[in-house]
């Protein structure tokens, strides 16, 4: 889609809420198919560029394994930081 098209020239800019957007795509497989190791690299890319909501759903990914290894520490470290940026 065009919107697709547009997320994807901004995120090459490392536009924080594109990469994000990029992730919720890849996430729910909504324009794209689903793929949650994609929707996580879209992730990790926007927490560099401290996006508040990214770090928190990144947490979540960690928490539960969905797109990489459980990993309970990185988990706390990623929800630790989305609180610090006062993401609500």
């Amino acid at each position: 889609s065009d919107a697709l098209l547009w997320f994807e020239r901004a995120a090459e800019q490392k536009d924080a809420d594109s990469l994000y957007a990029l992730a919720q795509c890849h996430r729910d497989g909504c324009g794209v198919p689903k793929n949650l190791e994609k929707a996580v690299s879209y992730l990790t890319m926007a927490v560099e560029q401290k996006c508040s909501e990214a770090m928190y759903d990144l947490s979540e990914c960690y928490k539960y394994g969905r797109g990489v290894a459980c990993d309970g520490k990185k988990a706390q470290e990623l929800y630790q930081q989305a609180e610090e940026a006062e993401y609500c």
